[in-house]
């Protein structure tokens, strides 16, 4: 009895701390019951979301879970060079992003075409999304329209509007010149108004 209430506590209390302080006790603790409880907390808070990540990129159940644990491992095991310069849940998702990208391309499903950073100057504007026709649109239905994207442009649609990268992040993260990332989301964008503008005109 004395020892599940024990773990209870030990439960109770890691549950309170916040991302910041597991990284702490991570980076500072050489008990290794410490160190296990901290990451067993970042597992259990982000698994499922990083799950639902990679489903969102590869559109495959089997494929998100075997990526979801190839990535929480690496999450585990590299989380000591985690600087803290942002917040965890941005690192978490960068090397999400990483990951399920290098994936693809062994996968031939997605090849990262060569820019040329001299090219014409990319507008910073959105493309014609019609607005209007934007958010007549049910929430299931613009997600349909978003899977029929590639992976490609579903996966840098994701990062800027979903998790509000910037483009200097996506350029970081993506290992390309920002003026690549502004002509990929341009042509991402573009794609899916002609999706969203095809699928009014054939209602």
């Amino acid at each position: 009895m004395q020892e599940k209430q024990k773990e209870k506590t030990e439960k109770t209390f890691y549950d309170s701390l916040s991302d910041e302080e597991l990284v702490k006790l991570i980076k500072d603790s050489g008990d290794a019951l410490t160190l296990r409880k901290c990451q067993e907390q970042i597992y259990d808070r982000y698994a499922r979301k990083v799950y639902f990540k990679c489903l969102g990129i590869v559109k495959d159940h089997d494929d998100a879970q075997d990526l979801t644990h190839d990535i929480m491992v690496k999450i585990l095991l590299k989380i000591r060079t985690f600087r803290g310069d942002s917040p965890l849940f941005g690192w978490i998702y960068a090397v999400t992003y990483n990951h399920c990208l290098s994936w693809l391309q062994k996968r031939n499903k997605v090849r990262m075409q060569d820019f040329d950073e001299k090219s014409n100057e990319i507008a910073d504007s959105d493309a014609e999304l019609d607005l209007k026709k934007l958010t007549e649109l049910r929430l299931e239905k613009l997600q349909v329209l978003m899977d029929s994207l590639s992976e490609s442009d579903r996966m840098i649609l994701m990062m800027k509007y979903q998790d509000g990268f910037s483009v200097k992040d996506i350029s970081t993260m993506l290992d390309l010149g920002e003026s690549a990332v502004k002509m990929r989301l341009k042509r991402s964008r573009d794609r899916l108004a002609e999706l969203v503008n095809n699928h009014h005109s054939d209602e």
